[in-house]
């Protein structure tokens, strides 16, 4: 089963994804199937990305057009010839600059699906959101929020975690503290948790990534039963995602 139907994913639908443990390669994955099946899709961010991190995908930035018919044209013209192309306000230096939440329900017209990065981590495999965050996009009809599996008995610290004050308060550890299934799972559930402030009407679904032995997926499962026992709303994926290959083993 490839990731898009494992999410269920629905037409111009705009998925938001937020938390740790390769989110970014989560959605470049969805775009890649996106684009071998010939769907045309959007990929941006409300926060910023590495410019790095394009996977060949052309890059449209706004700010090279000086009015909003000359960009939407070139943005026809790059679907028409890549069906998958990256939107994004500018660029910075290594980083590519996103662009206002409110303005990412304009392109659901354009394409089968627009892939939001709202928030960021570091490359760590969990976190929880600081104030301000996630940047949900009001237009968010799926919200993702993704979790690292390689976080469970880490020790509770910087090399793992993303605000660590954050998680502190809502998962209760201490520095060097053993991160538990329980601890991932408040992370997802806490009212500051990963859906924070999400829009009402978007469907959740929790993605547990990292998940590549037997052992891992016995975790995963853990975490899974912890959620649905306190949320059966939520859908859980249990998965390894990468950008050349995804196993789902829930």
């Amino acid at each position: 089963m490839d990731l898009a139907a494992r999410l269920k994913l629905r037409s111009n639908d705009v998925v938001s994804f937020v938390g740790g443990g390769g989110k970014t390669t989560c959605i470049f994955r969805l775009g890649r199937e996106l684009f071998q099946q010939r769907r045309k899709a959007i990929i941006t961010t409300t926060t910023r990305i590495g410019a790095w991190q394009t996977d060949g995908h052309p890059v449209l930035m706004l700010s090279c057009w000086p009015t909003a018919s000359a960009w939407l044209s070139q943005l026809h013209a790059q679907l028409a010839f890549h069906s998958v192309v990256i939107v994004v306000a500018k660029r910075e230096d290594h980083k590519l600059i996103g662009i206002a939440p409110e303005a990412i329900s304009s392109f659901c017209s354009f394409v089968d699906a627009v892939l939001v990065e709202a928030d960021g981590a570091r490359s760590r495999s969990l976190k929880a959101p600081a104030a301000y965050e996630p940047v949900w996009p009001p237009a968010t009809t799926l919200a993702i929020a993704v979790v690292g599996v390689d976080a469970v008995g880490a020790p509770f610290n910087s090399t793992v975690v993303h605000r660590l004050e954050q998680v502190a308060a809502i998962a209760g550890l201490s520095e060097g503290e053993l991160i538990t299934p329980h601890a991932v799972a408040s992370c997802i559930l806490h009212e500051d948790g990963l859906f924070a402030r999400v829009p009402s009407m978007a469907r959740r679904c929790v993605l547990i990534n990292k998940v590549n032995s037997e052992a891992q997926r016995a975790v995963a499962m853990q975490i899974a039963q912890i959620v649905a026992g306190r949320d059966s709303a939520l859908d859980v994926v249990i998965a390894d995602v990468r950008l050349n290959y995804v196993k789902v083993w829930l």
